[in-house]
């Protein structure tokens, strides 16, 4: 899975869990807001939207990166 670059339209919702919260749905924007703030660390499950598979944020390549 590719975070920016890879996709020609970025996915427009994407989720987290937190304490068995679903959080969500979020813009790219807010989704790179929560990784900043510290409230996506690499053993978060994430998924694109509202049904994608949950998987690591760690397993997706570039989320956890300050974009250049």
């Amino acid at each position: 899975m590719t975070w920016w670059r890879g996709y020609k339209a970025m996915p427009s919702e994407w989720y987290y869990q937190s304490m068995g919260e679903v959080i969500g749905p979020l813009s790219p924007a807010e989704l790179r807001k929560a990784v900043e703030s510290g409230k996506i660390q690499p053993d978060t499950l994430v998924r694109k939207g509202a049904d994608g598979p949950w998987v690591f944020a760690a397993q997706v390549n570039g989320l956890l990166t300050k974009p250049k």
